[in-house]
């Protein structure tokens, strides 16, 4: 088991760039917001202006796993079954928060 003196911000940025990755083989998994965000954080020039913008990065990653379903075709299916995600970008935004959340 992975614990927090495993998780470096190499790692953070290999999940970052795995999000870009993901989108680029599958367009329009990601919010435009988001991707432009991890854009901007993987821009970032040092590792503690990385590190310091992890918080907002964490709350957008958070936003993606929770979209708002409500009177979408997927309300019905998703939300009330209670049913998880497995597109390629959800799993690694979930393998990416993991990680976040054990940083530091």
């Amino acid at each position: 088991m992975e614990n927090k003196k495993d998780v470096t911000l190499d790692k953070l940025i290999t999940h970052a760039q795995a999000l870009i990755d993901i989108e680029a083989a599958h367009p329009d998994l990601l919010s435009t917001s988001l991707l432009k965000l991890i854009n901007e954080w993987l821009a970032l020039e040092s590792d503690s202006e990385k590190t310091a913008a992890l918080p907002n990065l964490h709350l957008e990653l958070l936003d993606a796993q929770n979209p708002d379903l409500t009177g979408t075709p997927w309300e019905a299916e998703w939300l009330a079954d209670g049913k998880v995600c497995t597109c390629p970008a959800c799993v690694a935004t979930r393998e990416f928060l993991s990680d976040i959340s054990k940083f530091n």
